[in-house]
């Protein structure tokens, strides 16, 4: 069985909202026989963060105070564990867009936004739908202004490739 294959299937992280706060449950499920692990995760555009964790049973389990910053759209996540790895969801990060009002904690993945960038690509090139394009465009790119990233990473450059698709595709729209 292929090791990542093997590893996603014995690690899961998911989110939820505490109850009456804008702060955040983090849960971990590991097989990863270590008693602790480090926690980092950034909102949007803050500082990378961290805290360490500890195993309660199969679980690793935190909450995460939320910033009172106006723009909350975005959290990022990756981990360490005690024994030198590192879960980072192969170079993509966990990545969770946020809403407080309605309260919505949606997963996605910057291979997602590749899909939404070939989208309107083929939008724009057939000269149909361009409306919905101009809408997947904006959105794409308010949020790729704010996804946390690590610097000098795979998650950078990836981010940093699909804000330039995003833009040099809006510039074909404005021609």
């Amino acid at each position: 069985m292929n090791i990542i294959l093997m590893f996603a299937l014995i690690t899961g992280v998911n989110l939820y909202y505490v109850k009456d706060s804008p702060d955040l449950l983090v849960r971990i499920t590991s097989e990863t026989q270590v008693e602790n692990l480090t926690l980092y995760y950034s909102f949007s555009r803050t500082d990378w963060d961290s805290v360490v964790v500890e195993r309660k049973g199969r679980l690793f389990e935190t909450k995460l105070k939320s910033p009172d910053i106006p723009l909350l759209k975005v959290i990022g996540l990756y981990f360490t564990y005690t024994n030198g790895e590192t879960d980072d969801n192969n170079g993509g990060l966990y990545l969770y867009e946020l809403s407080i009002y309605p309260r919505i904690l949606m997963p996605f993945s910057l291979e997602d936004f590749e899909v939404m960038v070939e989208q309107a690509r083929k939008k724009i090139l057939s000269h149909t739908h361009i409306s919905e394009a101009v809408r997947l465009l904006s959105y794409m790119g308010d949020m790729l202004q704010v996804v946390p990233y690590v610097k000098d990473e795979q998650s950078e450059s990836d981010r940093n490739r699909l804000l330039i698709e995003v833009e040099d595709l809006k510039s074909k729209i404005s021609r």
